[in-house]
């Protein structure tokens, strides 16, 4: 095990989508069974979660619901299926506008978490302001008033693998639109449209692919703004593969702040 939150449930869990489908369950989860495809495709493209729990675990879902409803701007989110049996790492920026943070942490097979805060101190769930939840699979870690800077997620484990992040927090991305929603992954210049509200500067758009990586940068000007919107627009070629899009930029305190719009363009 690594790091205090790491405290696991010795007990099996079946797969059961965030959306309407029904789960099946299946002996010897979560580590041994098989996450159906639809379950992961169908929670990707519509911002939902892919919660790998048991019957005697369903009362996490009304808790991820309640907890991801009180932070709705998602600032960072990756997925792997399968993930490869070893630690994954991922850095998250939380800016000095987010006044709560939640992190949904789920690993088909689940060894070890640690989350790190910018101090290099490893979050601890004996604190206040700090809660968490445990089930065989998943994490879900609620931080108030978390510090500014970069944050680590280390996660031990394999199989299907899925992190998101969300805030509470008055910088929010508003509004992406792709002129030609439909064919929004053919490699042909389109528009795409985003707007953005609160305070910001230096700020830049780029694709990013299912785990987060970044793919491409996208070129969007400043077209409008009126008070804390501001409307970015311009003519991108999609990176023809399945993409989020993602902005970036300072927060007005100077820290590095980063939204990321929730569905994966699969069409």
């Amino acid at each position: 095990m690594v790091g205090a939150i790491a405290v696991a449930i010795a007990i099996w869990a079946s797969p059961v989508s965030a959306q309407t489908q029904q789960p099946r369950y299946q002996p010897g989860w979560p580590c041994n069974g098989t996450v159906d495809p639809a379950y992961v495709s169908t929670a990707e493209a519509t911002g939902g979660t892919v919660f790998l729990v048991g019957p005697s675990e369903s009362a996490g879902k009304m808790a991820e619901m309640t907890a991801s409803n009180r932070h709705p701007e998602v600032v960072f989110r990756a997925s792997a299926s399968p993930a490869a049996d070893g630690l994954h790492e991922f850095d998250v920026p939380l800016d000095s506008t987010i006044e709560s943070a939640y992190f949904f942490i789920s690993l088909q097979c689940l060894e070890g978490l640690s989350i790190i805060d910018p101090l290099g101190e490893e979050v601890r769930t004996d604190v206040p302001g700090v809660e968490v939840q445990s089930f065989a699979a998943i994490r879900l870690l609620t931080v108030a008033a978390p510090t500014p800077g970069l944050w680590k997620i280390r996660v031990a484990g394999r199989g299907f693998l899925s992190v998101i992040v969300k805030a509470k927090t008055d910088l929010r991305l508003a509004n992406v639109t792709f002129a030609d929603a439909q064919n929004a992954l053919k490699r042909t210049a389109q528009r795409l449209e985003v707007t953005l509200e609160g305070a910001a500067s230096d700020v830049s758009f780029h694709a990013a692919s299912a785990g987060a990586d970044v793919l491409k940068l996208l070129n969007l000007e400043l077209e409008q703004q009126k008070d804390t919107y501001r409307t970015y627009g311009g003519a991108i070629t999609p990176p023809g593969v399945h993409f989020r899009v993602v902005v970036a930029g300072t927060d007005p305190n100077g820290f590095r702040f980063q939204r990321v719009h929730k569905r994966l363009i699969v069409k």
